[in-house]
Formats: C-alpha cells, sequence, structure tokens
C-alpha cells in the first residue's frame, strides 16, 4: 500500500459525523479513494475526494477550480445512470478538516463499496487464445455486462472517456463500470479552462489523445476493442500497440476469426470506419456467441478500388506464394504486428455478417511514426510519458 502521510484523510476522521474512514485504497491522477463506514446505516462505502497533491500542483486558483469543477461533473454523471454494472452514487458532500494549522476544504463523493477486485481478475495476462470455451466464458459473464453499462451511460447522454479493466471493479461476478473522471456529459456546462487531464493510451483512441473534445461514443467502442484484444492476446500484446489499430496475431478457428473481425472493426483508427454503437458491438459479440454460421461478421467497403485489389492480391499470394508476398509488400506498405494501418483510399465502413471478407496478411515491420489524424490541432498534444501509465493531455475548451 501508498505511504499515507500524504493522505489528505486519516484513519479514524469522521465526515460530517456520519462517515468513519477506516482505510486508505488507492490514488489516481486526480483522487484519492477510502474505504469508509456510513455510521447510522451501518454498511462500508467508498470516499473519494479530489487529491491535495494534485491541487497543489496546478499553478493557479482557476485551474484548481477547473479541477473541482471535472470533479463535480463527475458526480453529476454517475448520479443520473442507476444500471447493475454501473457504480451507485451514495451521496456527495464538503467539509473542512484542519492539517498543520491550516483548514483545508474538500469536496467528496460516496459510493458502494467494491473489495472484489477489478475486471483485470478476470482476465490472463498471457491472453485466453487458443481456449475457445474461457474465451466464450469470459465474454458472456464479463464483457458483455461491461457493454450493457456502457450503452446505458450512451442512453444517458453521457461518454466515459476513460476505460480500461482497472476502471471496473468487480461485485462478486458482476462488472461494474467506475472512475468516471473523464466523463463528457451532453448535460454538463463544458470545462472552459484549458488543463491536464489523464488517461491510458492502451486504450486511448487516437482521436482523444490529440485532442480531448473530440472523443464521442466511439472513443468508448474504442477501449472496449482493446480489452478484448487484450483479453484474447494477452497483456504485453496490448502494451506495444498504443493509440492503434489492432487485429489477432493468429485466428485458426471460425470463432477466433469472427472476434478478429470484432477486435479491427472497434479499434479502427479513424472512427469513420470503426463500429459505430455499442448496440452494434453488443450484436456482434451476442451473435459470435450463438454459433453462426455467416461469418466473418465484417467484409471491407471502399469507395475506390482498394477492395478489389486486396481480393486480387490474396488471389495472387495463393497462387504465387513469396512473389505475390513482395507485392503486397511493395504495393500495400508495411504493417507491424497486431496493427492495421490507416491508409486506405476512401471511406471505408463495415457491413455486419458479410458472406465474404477481404482477409489481410500482415507484414511485420516497424510502423511509422504517429501523427495526429487530419483537421486535428497539433498544439494539443503534449506529451507520451509511458505506456504502461497515465499520458498528459492538452485539454482545450469544451472538453
Amino acid at each position: 500500500m501508498e505511504n499515507t502521510t500524504s493522505n489528505i484523510l486519516k484513519t479514524g476522521f469522521i465526515i460530517n459525523e456520519k462517515w468513519v474512514i477506516l482505510e486508505f485504497i488507492a490514488k489516481g491522477g486526480m483522487g484519492e479513494v477510502y474505504r469508509a463506514h456510513q455510521l447510522e446505516l451501518k454498511r462500508d462505502v467508498a470516499i473519494k475526494v479530489i487529491s491535495q497533491s494534485w491541487l497543489e500542483s496546478l499553478d493557479d486558483e482557476a485551474e484548481k477550480e477547473t479541477g473541482l469543477q471535472r470533479f463535480r461533473r463527475e458526480v453529476q454523471a454517475m448520479a443520473k445512470v442507476q444500471h447493475p454494472n454501473v457504480i451507485t452514487v451514495h451521496d456527495y458532500g464538503a467539509t473542512v478538516i484542519h492539517q498543520n494549522n491550516k483548514e483545508i476544504p474538500i469536496e467528496f463523493i460516496v459510493m458502494e463499496y467494491l473489495p472484489g477486485g477489478t475486471l483485470r481478475s478476470t482476465m490472463d495476462r498471457e491472453g485466453f487464445y487458443p481456449d475457445e470455451t474461457i474465451s466464450r466464458e469470459w465474454l458472456r459473464n464479463y464483457f458483455l455486462p461491461v457493454i450493457d453499462g456502457i450503452r446505458a451511460l450512451h442512453e444517458a447522454g453521457i461518454i466515459h472517456r476513460d476505460l480500461k479493466p482497472e476502471n471496473i471493479f468487480m461485485d462478486g461476478s458482476s462488472p461494474k463500470i467506475a472512475d468516471f473522471g473523464l466523463v463528457r456529459s451532453k448535460w454538463s456546462k463544458p470545462v472552459t479552462r484549458s488543463m491536464a487531464v489523464f488517461g491510458s493510451p492502451i486504450y486511448m483512441a487516437p482521436e482523444q489523445f490529440f485532442d480531448l473534445k473530440w472523443a464521442n461514443e466511439q472513443a468508448d467502442i474504442y477501449s472496449l476493442g482493446k480489452m478484448l484484444y487484450e483479453a484474447v492476446e494477452g497483456a504485453t500484446a496490448a502494451k506495444s500497440h498504443p493509440l492503434k489499430s489492432v487485429y489477432l496475431n493468429s485466428v485458426e478457428s471460425s470463432f477466433f476469426k469472427a472476434i478478429d473481425q470484432i477486435v479491427r472493426g472497434a479499434t479502427a483508427e479513424d472512427k469513420e470506419n470503426r463500429i459505430d454503437s455499442v448496440n452494434r458491438l453488443h450484436e456482434y459479440i451476442s451473435r459470435c456467441l450463438k454459433d453462426e454460421k455467416k461469418e466473418p461478421f465484417f467484409k471491407v467497403l471502399s469507395g475506390g478500388s482498394r477492395t478489389k485489389s486486396l481480393q486480387r492480391r490474396k488471389w495472387k499470394m495463393a497462387i504465387a506464394g513469396v512473389m505475390a508476398m513482395f507485392v503486397l509488400m511493395a504495393t500495400v506498405g508495411f504493417y507491424s504486428p497486431g496493427i492495421i494501418e490507416n491508409n486506405q483510399a476512401g471511406s471505408a465502413a463495415f457491413e455486419p455478417f458479410a458472406q465474404e471478407s477481404t482477409f489481410i496478411e500482415q507484414q511485420p515491420v516497424i510502423h511509422p511514426q504517429i501523427q495526429p489524424p487530419a483537421g486535428q490541432n497539433t498544439d494539443t498534444f503534449h506529451q507520451l510519458n509511458d505506456i504502461d501509465g497515465t499520458v498528459g493531455l492538452s485539454c482545450e475548451p469544451g472538453c
């Protein structure tokens, strides 16, 4: 457990004569979370406050107020959704604590306490492949309920923007979505001042990395696609490809071919080519679990001649072997393992349950330096600190 000497709340502290702090749980980019006991109802709860060390790191009072606005927006978003796969908010309040002869005002969220770990505990670090039975069980018991929770958020006009296994807590065998620190809601007033926000580049959509306010519901779909990819391929593979489209390295069975198509559709770098809603994502996975004979689920359609040329290359590769592979590398471009580069001509879309598909053999080479999507402001790029941790973004007015 982290050293608690810098934590704002100490064990035994009583908030507003209602909640007694039992222990420190964790600290994130902006918040500190504690386990507390609600005296009147005799139940344990989780209490989240803004980290004082984070507030002290900000340059001026205006930035601190922006941080508090974002915290309040998290409460408002969480309180609007009642769903078995979304964590429940019990209360919100403010108090003043005395520390080092100073009065420190704090605001806090009181949530249900879920001691069962996170979705990470249901995943195998090495990935489920090639075990189809375990993969199906995980999809049915854990991943589809997560999609149900995200669907409830989207129907309420809320985009999470920070989905990852560590932000999904387990209530027994039921996953519950938490940590709404980066949510965007149609009811919330925009945070109008630039500030640094945090997220994980492993699961973050490219458009969100370069400009947070570009992230819509499809940013959550990208994150879900990356989580599905990690569940099948393993944590090491997922960490190797931040901000990129991915595919399964081996697809021998019809089931994993279908999952591969879903992963490709969910993690398309250009959101215009991405699966457009969690309803569709849920439908595709549900049909995959029902052993549908029509597979794969998608075929790439193009406004130009790309699809036909890819089909011709595939045919040539089948009869010409090495020569056709050379043609593919020379004409299509280079692909790194697990990456689908967005160098298609024209606009592409995914057609569900196509009778045929275009499978592209990928060639392992180094992918080019990541560039922001067309039309996005490169000034919003701040820095990528560590693909295992968090990343700083510059959030422009309105995000």
